[in-house]
C-alpha cells in the first residue's frame, strides 16, 4: 500500500483544534506522571482532549470491523484502557494483555475481568508463534530501544493481524508546542524516541509486514497490518 504523506481531514481538524487547546487541558496534563498518566489520559472531562479519543477509538473501531478476531493478544496494555475497547468489539474473544509494568497490569485486573493479563516485555512475549488472530500495541514502538525486533515480535506471535498505533509527526509535536508543553524539547514527549510520519511508520511497518489500512485520527497514526508468510 502506498503511504503518501498528504494533510488528511482529520488532521486539520485536529491541528485546528490543538491551536485553539484551553488553559484547562494545559493545567490537566501538567498532573501527568508515569503512575497516572494513562488515567489522566483516558478518563479526562476536557471536551477537546475527549473529542480527540473519540475519533481515535472510532478509528480503531472502522479497521477492527473489517477483521475476524478469536484469540487477541494486546502487548503494552498500561492500565487496560484499550483493552476494555478490545473486550466490547470482541465480546466472544479470548482475550490476553501484557505489559512491562505490574503495577499498571495490577490496576488493569481491577478494572476488568475475563482477560488473561501478565507482565512481560514486548521484545520476548513468551508465546508461541502463529498464536493468536490479532495482535495489537498502542503507543509503544515510539518508547523503544529496538522497535524493528518489537515489530518481529509481535508479527511472530501473530496468525494473521497485526494492529500498531504510534504519534503522528510532527503534528503530535506540533500540538504539543500549541498547548505549551516541552517547549525546550520542541515538543518532543519525554520517553519518545522514535518520531514517525504516516509514510516513514508505513515504510517501518512493511519491513516486516503488509500494511493492509491505515488511519490517521489526529494526532495518531494507525496501520492495521497482514503478516507475511515467512515471518517466524
Amino acid at each position: 500500500m502506498c503511504c503518501l504523506q498528504t494533510l488528511t481531514q482529520d488532521e486539520v481538524r485536529g491541528d485546528v483544534i490543538y491551536t485553539f487547546l484551553t488553559k484547562s487541558l494545559v493545567n490537566e496534563m501538567h498532573m501527568e506522571n508515569l503512575n497516572n498518566y494513562d488515567a489522566i489520559k483516558y478518563e479526562t472531562n476536557n471536551p477537546i482532549a475527549k473529542l480527540i479519543l473519540k475519533n481515535f477509538f472510532d478509528a480503531l473501531e472502522i479497521l477492527l470491523d473489517t477483521i475476524h478476531a478469536e484469540n487477541v493478544y494486546e502487548v503494552g496494555c498500561g492500565n487496560g484502557y484499550v483493552t476494555e475497547f478490545l473486550k466490547r468489539q470482541y465480546p466472544k474473544a479470548h482475550i490476553s494483555a501484557m505489559d512491562i509494568d505490574g503495577q499498571k497490569v495490577a490496576i488493569a485486573k481491577t478494572r476488568i475481568e475475563g482477560i488473561n493479563f501478565s507482565v512481560g516485555t514486548i521484545y520476548d512475549t513468551m508465546q508461541q508463534s502463529d498464536s493468536f488472530d490479532l495482535v495489537i500495541s498502542t503507543e509503544v514502538l515510539e518508547h523503544l530501544d529496538d522497535p524493528l525486533r518489537a515489530l518481529k515480535e509481535l508479527a511472530r506471535i501473530s496468525r494473521r493481524y497485526i494492529l500498531i498505533t504510534t504519534p503522528n509527526e510532527p503534528f503530535w509535536r506540533i500540538a504539543n508546542m500549541a498547548r505549551l508543553k516541552y517547549i525546550s524539547a520542541f515538543g518532543n514527549t519525554p520517553g519518545h524516541i522514535n518520531h514517525w510520519s504516516k509514510k516513514s511508520l508505513c515504510a517501518f511497518a512493511n519491513e516486516i509486514c503488509n500494511v493492509q489500512a491505515v488511519k490517521t485520527p489526529f494526532p495518531f497514526t494507525i496501520l492495521l497490518c497482514e503478516k507475511r508468510c515467512n515471518v517466524k
